[in-house]
């Protein structure tokens, strides 16, 4: 296994919708990995969530309805405030490198919910992609498919409470670990030293 020389953080959210400029994180997941190895978590449903913008495939694929508890208040099912959890994301990520499927699509989703109070992302600007790491390892172009990728490196997506913040972060997590013990067991496969 290669030593890891900085934090990393396995991320995902659901938003709203995929639209750039009008999604909005409803729900995130993080687990950090610091470099000698020890892990921490965190979750949080954001409360007060504007649907107003909203795309109803995008609420479906989440299962918002079965999980976003609208007509309850916050803290009854552990909704946080939206400041709240921006400040926990911002100290969270502080120094690390993201880690997910996509995780552009992380980075342009916290980034404005973190400047709409007064804060600014602090993770390092380079974003790990599980899918393109397995892409290269595997030499598969795209389009590809995540979940043949995945079933590449030995790991079963069908194993993980998908399309949910923390399930998709435990995903992500098992195939980084999965690709990581791969490459130690056959270090002639590195690309790189």
């Amino acid at each position: 296994m290669t030593q890891q020389v900085a934090p990393l953080v396995f991320i995902d959210t659901e938003t709203t919708s995929l639209d750039r400029y009008t999604r909005e994180v409803w729900e995130v997941a993080m687990i950090r990995r610091e470099t000698d190895g020890s892990e921490t978590s965190y979750e949080a449903m954001v409360a007060g969530v504007d649907l107003s913008e909203a795309w109803p495939v995008s609420l479906q694929i989440g299962r918002f309805y079965g999980r976003y508890d609208m007509a309850g208040s916050w803290n009854a099912r552990g909704h946080s405030p939206a400041g709240d959890v921006a400040r926990s994301i911002e100290a969270f990520t502080r120094g690390a490198h993201l880690v997910g499927a996509v995780p552009s699509f992380e980075d342009t989703s916290l980034a404005p919910l973190l400047k709409r109070h007064q804060l600014a992302p602090a993770w390092h600007y380079h974003l790990v992609c599980i899918e393109n790491v397995l892409a290269g390892y595997f030499g598969v172009v795209p389009p590809y498919s995540s979940g043949e990728l995945s079933m590449r490196i030995g790991v079963d997506p069908e194993q993980f409470e998908r399309h949910t913040a923390m399930g998709d972060v435990l995903w992500v997590k098992a195939q980084w670990d999965a690709w990581q013990a791969q490459m130690a067991m056959h270090p002639s496969d590195r690309v790189y030293t």
